[in-house]
């Protein structure tokens, strides 16, 4: 009988996401993560309600528990099985359980992630401790600001107070030098790309709310994106491959009531340095 053989590639990414089509998997994320975005409780307080039962269902649990690990779970679960894929996440609705088993290639420790703020991404779930033994929380990364060293994430069981034991999903911008974060798994880590983690954030912008535009900067290498914050339309500019001065210079024309503006990028900037 003909065995199947796996090639190099699947077998060293083989406890992470495959993604085949980078241009549209962003975008599934965002839409489940869009999905979830206003469940609570039901009643305030009880660690129930459909959604919540759900949540803690796709970890062999019933309704009662803490959720926020089964929220994440249930998340990437709904993802696997748009991408065709088994979900490489460990089946757990314990935080700490979740990060002991969770492979060593998709874990950047604290102290890396403090070192080089850009290690965090959109997409990784985050895990910290809460006071008590063996408690954790945990959530989805759907922003980043390095400069200011904060995250905007995604998070099931929290609250106004960003607490692990809240009642309901709610969205987050918290502090990459809190000490009670542990760190970052990343399960895209191996095929994540520049096309995945704008429909992300694109998407991740209708997530936040009120919070406002959502923060990032691009993976290494790359020189279509902004390196500051994306923001408005100016976002969506960057997606069809202008430059943010490109978009700076072609919103002005439109509120100058003039036509595009056809000025080259050096001819741009130019301009800029002369407005400084």
């Amino acid at each position: 009988m003909e065995k199947r053989i796996k090639n190099f590639c699947d077998f060293v990414n083989e406890g992470q996401f495959s993604l085949k089509s980078p241009d549209t998997d962003g975008d599934k994320f965002a839409k489940i993560l869009s999905f979830n975005r206003n469940v609570k409780e039901e009643p305030k307080g009880s660690n129930r309600g459909q959604m919540v039962s759900a949540y803690l269902a796709s970890t062999g649990l019933g309704g009662g528990y803490p959720w926020c690990m089964a929220f994440v779970y249930y998340i990437f679960n709904e993802l696997s099985k748009q991408l065709g894929q088994t979900n490489p996440l460990p089946k757990t609705a314990g935080v700490m359980n979740h990060w002991n088993t969770a492979p060593k290639d998709v874990k950047i420790t604290i102290q890396q992630a403090k070192a080089d703020p850009n290690l965090v991404r959109p997409g990784q779930i985050f895990i910290m401790s809460r006071p008590g033994k063996g408690l954790g929380h945990t959530g989805i990364v759907i922003g980043v600001d390095p400069q200011k060293r904060t995250f905007t994430t995604i998070e099931g069981n929290t609250n106004d107070q960003q607490s692990g034991e809240g009642d309901r999903v709610g969205v987050n911008v918290r502090r990459l030098d809190s000490n009670t974060l542990i760190g970052f798994l990343d399960y895209f880590r191996g095929t994540r790309t520049k096309e995945f983690e704008m429909d992300l954030i694109r998407g991740a912008k209708a997530v936040s709310g009120s919070l406002g535009p959502i923060p990032t900067t691009p993976l290494p290498g790359s020189t279509e994106m902004p390196s500051s914050s994306v923001v408005g339309s100016d976002f969506d500019n960057a997606v069809r491959g202008k430059t943010l001065t490109q978009s700076l210079f072609s919103g002005l024309s439109k509120i100058l009531g003039s036509k595009e503006l056809s000025l080259s990028p050096s001819e741009m900037q130019s301009v800029l340095s002369k407005l400084q």
